[in-house]
């Protein structure tokens, strides 16, 4: 259960990494800024977690994830009730997606539901990512019953079910998504990489 769990975390480091929006507009810099830094908080949280030593460690910042998950979706949900979704206009590209990031790793699935209606409207009015969206919509119709993009993947690194799997890269290429093939070559490269890498610590310190 808990390799499968940090699997589950590798996977959401991944995608927070793999395409942003590069533009810098921003008009609420205040808010850019906060977002930005509970973003990187609660990814550097998480590398601990997937790169700890020891189960006394791995437990250590487990709870201090739990914890800062929880602070984080109470300042999302202000934010949201405030603004609608954090847009291009309101806090930049850079901004909008650690929103995103922050959305996709909060427990709480009916507010992942209620952001994706405002990030499908934002889409529209070009004020954000349709990448992002892509992942967002993925990740709610994945509870639901089958994602459309297939990005959610299971723990041996295969795709959740997916709705209308032999039009998939058609869908992913109209939102500027790679194919499924190259995403899971990706994606399967990187978590040798990240299992290499895990090992080597472990040498290291014996």
């Amino acid at each position: 259960m808990f390799m499968k769990f940090r699997f589950f975390l590798f996977i959401l480091l991944i995608n927070s990494c793999l395409f942003s929006n590069e533009r810098d507009i921003s008009f609420n810099e205040c808010l850019q800024v906060e977002l930005l830094k509970m973003c990187e908080e609660e990814q550097d949280l998480r590398k601990k977690w997937i790169y700890a030593e020891d189960e006394e460690t791995k437990l250590e910042f487990q709870q201090k994830v739990m914890h800062i998950d929880d602070y984080h979706l109470r300042r999302l949900k202000e934010i949201i009730k405030e603004y609608g979704w954090p847009g291009y206009s309101l806090v930049g590209s850079k901004g909008s997606n650690a929103f995103w990031l922050l959305v996709q790793h909060t427990p709480d699935y009916a507010f992942q539901a209620e952001c994706l209606e405002y990030l499908e409207q934002a889409v529209l009015d070009n004020n954000a990512s349709k990448i992002d969206l892509a992942y967002l919509k993925d990740r709610v119709y994945m509870y639901a019953g089958k994602q459309i993009y297939g990005t959610q993947l299971n723990a041996d690194l295969t795709p959740y079910p997916i709705e209308d799997e032999d039009h998939i890269n058609q869908r992913r290429q109209e939102v500027g998504l790679p194919t499924i093939e190259e995403y899971l070559k990706f994606t399967r490269e990187m978590f040798r990489e990240s299992i290499l890498y895990s090992k080597e610590k472990d040498n290291d310190s014996s």
